[in-house]
């Protein structure tokens, strides 16, 4: 009992966490790779590990929005408990089935018309 947290975390929120956490590592890699032009000098690759820290930016604010949007949706739409899930799941199997033989029976009027 000692071990339990007083605040439930569910795995899509270390998830969204996770992903922030890579967004940020990637981030500051790209940062620290934009950054290394003005180290070294003028040289012709330069251009190349400009290039490179560019797309790994764009990847790390990618993953921060992502998973920014994921902790946001979470906060904002509770999470169904499991037995609501599989009545839900029921209820809807069920609805499409009295649809499909709504279009049936449809499709049987309008032959008789015909």
């Amino acid at each position: 009992m000692e071990y339990e947290s007083k605040r439930h975390v569910t795995p899509k929120r270390k998830d969204a966490a996770k992903t922030i956490r890579f967004g940020l590592i990637v981030l500051g890699w790209a940062i620290a790779l934009g950054l290394v032009p003005l180290a070294i000098g003028e040289s012709g690759i330069n251009k190349y590990v400009v290039a490179f820290a560019f797309v790994g930016g764009c990847l790390g604010l990618l993953c921060l929005l992502l998973g920014a949007i994921e902790r946001l949706e979470q906060r904002v739409v509770p999470s169904v408990p499991p037995a609501c899930d599989e009545l839900s799941s029921s209820l809807s199997l069920r609805a499409e089935g009295s649809r499909v033989g709504e279009r049936r029976g449809e499709g049987a009027s309008e032959e008789r018309m015909r």
